[in-house]
């Protein structure tokens, strides 16, 4: 890292959402799980922060190559839905937190009617 370290200090870093824990977009280190079946049986893994950040940026590049594919992808109009209704005031972040998954899957199931 060399003189990298002595230039780099905490107020160079641009403030970003994912630290602040009142933020919608908060991701805590190493408080995100996933389920997962390993032999037939379910597992719980716990992943950090980077991990959390990785999988976004999966999740967007393959949007992306759905795009240019031509693929549409209904996961992504209901997500931008679910934020507005947050930012509106119409759902609460902890609404969004406890009831993430079936929210979405009711705003994709209100955009194909």
């Amino acid at each position: 890292m060399g003189t990298f370290r002595y230039r780099l200090n905490g107020s160079t870093i641009r403030p970003t959402p994912i630290l602040d824990m009142i933020h919608i977009a908060y991701v805590p280190d190493f408080g995100v799980y996933f389920k997962a079946e390993v032999g037939r049986k379910f597992k719980y893994y716990t992943v950090g922060l980077q991990m959390v950040l990785l999988g976004m940026e999966r999740r967007k590049a393959w949007r992306l190559l759905q795009r240019k594919a031509g693929v549409g992808n209904k996961d992504y109009p209901a997500q931008n839905a679910m934020l507005e209704k947050v930012e509106k005031g119409e759902l609460t972040r902890d609404e969004l937190i406890n009831r993430g998954w079936k929210l979405i899957n009711e705003e994709v199931e209100a955009t194909k009617a």
